[in-house]
C-alpha cells in the first residue's frame, strides 16, 4: 500500500528567507509536514530533536559560512535513515566544489516548478531509504 504525503515530513535548509519561505508552503500544499532550518547548524539542531520523524532533508548546496564538509558527512553517515534531496541555483556540478560526489545523490536545479519537484519527490519517496 502506498503511503499518503501527508505521512512524510521534510527538512527544508535553505538561507534565503524567501526562497525557504516560498518552498516550505509549496510542500506544505502537496500535504507535506514542513520544518525549516536557516542554516547547517539549525539544521542538526532540528534532526537532533525531530529526527527520527523526518523522512527527508531537501538543503541547498550554497549555504554561506559553511562548513560542507562536516554537514555534508553528516547528511550521508545519515544515523536518521533518511533521504537526502540536494538543489543549487549553480547546477549539479556545485556538489563536487563543496566535496559531495556528484553521482549517486539526489539533486535538483533551483528555480524549479511545482511539478517538478512534485514529481522528484514521488521519485524518491517510491523507493528505499539507504542506510
Amino acid at each position: 500500500m502506498r503511503e499518503q504525503l501527508s505521512s512524510k515530513t521534510i527538512l527544508v535548509v535553505e538561507d534565503e528567507g524567501a526562497v525557504r519561505d516560498v518552498v516550505v508552503k509549496m510542500l506544505a500544499t502537496f500535504g507535506y509536514r514542513v520544518l525549516a532550518a536557516q542554516d547547517p547548524q539549525q539544521a542538526i539542531e532540528v534532526l537532533n530533536g525531530e529526527g527520527e520523524s523526518i523522512d527527508l532533508v531537501l538543503t541547498d548546496i550554497a549555504l554561506p559560512e559553511t562548513d560542507y564538509g562536516d554537514f555534508f558527512t553528516l547528511l550521508a553517515a545519515n544515523k536518521w535513515k533518511l533521504k537526502v534531496l540536494f538543489m543549487s541555483g549553480y547546477g549539479k556540478d556545485a556538489l563536487r566544489r563543496c566535496g559531495v560526489p556528484n553521482t549517486g545523490v539526489d539533486f535538483i536545479s533551483k528555480p524549479f516548478s511545482v511539478a517538478s519537484i512534485k514529481k522528484k519527490l514521488q521519485e524518491m519517496f517510491a523507493t528505499a531509504t539507504v542506510g
